[in-house]
């Protein structure tokens, strides 16, 4: 079952991951991958260290960015949260399970500008990931494109439906449509808790250049729990989720409580109303 396992995993290329630190002599590996039929070539290379700027420092993309770093990756967040950054420009960023543990330190810097950024990252980003509210995301487009290089894509893992066209007017064929099932709260600055850190994201794109998917193959393995979905399928996905934040974020604003919470019978009426409005809504 193992063996089965590694091999769907390396023929999948996403084993070995920048995660895996150990090293096994080449001679071994290369023993291992003949006993099961693999060639040369199908024998995957760790996932090379990137540069990637995350536009939006709130909890989402304070999240993404510690992980990011936590699998090698040079990571920049660009945010105007001062107080937040200091912290973590200071301290690094305390990654916390829900239990409030602290599950890794992440060392990744946070600038306000996108000159400082560039210095910061040492030359243009490979990669931008969006995590700004809906409503930032022009202006977060024209922040990241001062950052990416003239090649790299920009993938939006924002809440809502109709970022990747907003984020298309900047970047055409290099918007990467993204949603995202993680979520997370800031509990005081430099500290960010995962309420779901098996949660998956998923990745879409319309273009299906060769460079499109290279650029979404390696995001799967670069990001988390990232996994790729065709149009259609997104589509579902976005609407579901679009569904879910209109109803919860609602009633967890209004009422002050957290999400599980709602099932208790003291708003179980006001939740039942709200579903069925939002459900006409997006029939």
């Amino acid at each position: 079952s193992a063996i089965r396992s590694y091999r769907q995993q390396v023929e999948s290329r996403v084993f070995p991951s920048s995660e895996h630190c150990w090293e096994l002599s080449p001679k071994i590996v290369k023993t291992f991958n003949e006993e099961l039929g693999l060639k040369e070539k199908d024998s995957a290379k760790p996932v090379e260290s990137r540069r990637i700027v995350v536009v939006g420092g709130g909890a989402m993309g304070t999240l993404f960015a510690s992980r990011l770093s936590e699998r090698g990756h040079k990571v920049v967040v660009i945010s105007k949260w001062r107080k937040h950054a200091e912290e973590i420009n200071s301290n690094n960023c305390n990654l916390k399970t829900s239990d409030g543990k602290v599950n890794y330190s992440a060392k990744f810097n946070v600038c306000e500008t996108s000159i400082e950024a560039k210095e910061v990252l040492g030359g243009l980003a490979d990669y931008a990931l969006i995590l700004t509210k809906s409503n930032k995301t022009k202006e977060a487009a024209l922040v990241a494109a001062k950052v990416l290089n003239s090649s790299g894509f920009v993938l939006t893992l924002q809440n809502g439906i109709g970022n990747d066209k907003v984020l298309e007017e900047t970047f055409g064929k290099r918007t990467l449509k993204g949603i995202s099932y993680q979520s997370a709260f800031c509990d005081k600055p430099g500290s960010v808790v995962s309420s779901s850190y098996d949660a998956p994201s998923f990745i879409a794109s319309a273009n299906l250049s060769e460079e499109a998917t290279f650029a979404v193959t390696e995001l799967c393995n670069i990001v988390p729990e990232l996994k790729k979905v065709s149009l259609s399928d997104f589509e579902d996905i976005a609407r579901e989720k679009l569904f879910v934040n209109a109803v919860v974020n609602v009633l967890t604003a209004v009422y002050k409580v957290k999400n599980g919470e709602l099932l208790e019978s003291a708003y179980r009426p006001v939740l039942s109303a709200l579903t069925s409005e939002v459900s006409c809504v997006l029939e």
